[in-house]
């Protein structure tokens, strides 16, 4: 019915605005069961640029990505289906022309037999013993839409390795709604574990992690993971693919995966509250746990958002108090009762803007500024009482601006050290440096307000 109004001119689009992530998520639950059965890994990964919210038809658009998640499933034996959105071009403000590409690791095309594939009625293998079923309009009818939304779809592909169907349509962002995430300050600055092998998931959770203004460090290697937290790597939360190869993990249990993964983040000195990520079903296989979270691929950024929100503490309950307990040490009065210049030098943009916040909800007024000669030459046009001073920076770091403010400024203010090593002999380090205090990354309000209490206490006393 569809081709037939396609032929004759009488189709036309419902134009209308949508959520184009949630497009693409509902395209792949339809599917998320038979890839499933077969074992293959479904993901799908939006650049940061792509508009969430868009003018097109939603209807059409989710025809067009099923028939192609649809075949990529029907001809892939193992591996995996993938799609990536990105933008191919911005004709003005606000016109986009969308290219999406669908990647699957299935039996690939002949290159003499791509002029089949957007023909109706006609199969790349026409013999009477194919394999696969199939009345071969369904990429004919997603061709056509595609060029109805002012795009185009092509191929490329190789036999026994995969294919890669792409198409584009022109459309327009459009105001957003009220997104599925949002700016949240238990999130900010939390240092993030990503141990996924799926480029594609990986990627994506990393977009999300940077959009949540965390700290994320990502890899496709359990190895890598394990030489990280061996090495006394801190992080706050896990995402882990709980079907990624495993490594050799000191004392680790065998043959356990679940114990396995688990065993990886226990090497650091408390327990990591994680995101399993596994296949659809098999999260009946992981056994309980407070702080281990299970779930089914393919994903999705709303889910993914809550579950951090809720692992950020330890269980959701203590998550509400410490909220509630942070939000009524804002007192903007702060600044009044402890009135003091500070001076925060940070070359991480996410920090700066971490910390900034922090103080500015306290009543403070701050300056930023994003390495050690930067600071020396703040320090040369005005005073300060004191200075929020991360250890590692370019060019200059603090432990060298620290010794050089202390040979050559009149005036030395309190140094505060911020660092996200937490190793035993870093306090020390830094106060042979010539730095008073230490508070260790990601920034604690807690923490913070003690630091600014005790240095207007030794200012006030000098």
């Amino acid at each position: 019915l569809d081709f037939s109004k396609i032929e004759s001119g009488k189709f036309s689009l419902d134009i209308q605005p949508f959520n184009l992530r949630h497009c693409i998520e509902e395209s792949l639950d339809l599917l998320a069961s038979t890839a499933a059965t077969k074992g293959i890994e479904l993901a799908y990964c939006m650049a940061a640029d792509v508009p969430e919210w868009i003018l097109s038809d939603i209807t059409r658009l989710r025809q067009i990505l099923v028939n192609l998640f649809g075949n990529a499933i029907k001809f892939t034996a193992q591996g995996e289906v993938t799609l990536r959105v990105s933008i191919q071009k911005i004709n003005q403000q606000h016109n986009y022309q969308l290219l999406f590409a669908v990647k699957d690791t299935g039996i690939g095309i002949p290159r003499d037999r791509y002029d089949r594939l957007f023909k109706p009625f006609s199969q790349v293998d026409s013999s009477t013993t194919r394999q696969y079923g199939g009345t071969g309009l369904g990429l004919a009818i997603a061709n056509h839409l595609a060029i109805l939304m002012g795009g185009e779809m092509s191929v490329e592909s190789e036999v026994g390795v995969g294919s890669t169907f792409s198409f584009t349509i022109s459309t327009v962002a459009t105001e957003s709604e009220l997104s599925d995430i949002q700016e949240n300050l238990n999130l900010a600055g939390q240092r993030l574990l990503i141990l996924e092998d799926n480029d594609v998931s990986r990627e994506s959770l990393t977009i999300l992690a940077q959009a949540l203004k965390m700290e994320v460090s990502a890899t496709n290697s359990s190895e890598q993971a394990i030489a990280w937290l061996q090495n006394e790597q801190q992080f706050d939360l896990a995402i882990v693919d709980a079907n990624i190869p495993e490594a050799s993990i000191p004392d680790a249990p065998s043959s356990n995966l679940d114990c396995d993964i688990k065993q990886l983040m226990r090497t650091q000195a408390s327990s990591l509250p994680m995101i399993l990520l596994a296949h659809r079903f098999s999260c009946d296989h992981v056994s309980p746990d407070p702080i281990t979270i299970c779930l089914n691929k393919p994903i999705k950024r709303s889910q993914i958002y809550k579950n951090l929100l809720k692992l950020c503490s330890k269980n959701s309950l203590d998550g509400i108090q410490t909220t509630q307990k942070n939000n009524s040490l804002f007192n903007e009065n702060f600044a009044t009762n402890f009135p003091l210049k500070i001076l925060l030098a940070e070359d991480n943009i996410v920090n700066q803007k971490v910390a900034t916040r922090f103080l500015n909800r306290l009543g403070y007024r701050v300056d930023v500024v994003a390495n050690g000669i930067e600071v020396l030459e703040s320090l040369s046009r005005q005073n300060y009482d004191v200075i929020l001073m991360d250890v590692h920076m370019p060019e200059m770091d603090g432990l060298i601006a620290t010794k050089r403010i202390r040979l050559e400024s009149v005036q030395i203010p309190w140094i505060i050290a911020v660092t996200a090593n937490a190793l035993q002999g870093d306090r020390e380090i830094c106060l042979e440096a010539g730095m008073q205090d230490y508070v260790s990354k990601p920034i604690q309000i807690l923490d913070l307000i003690k630091a600014l209490e005790t240095a207007y206490t030794a200012i006030s006393k000098a």
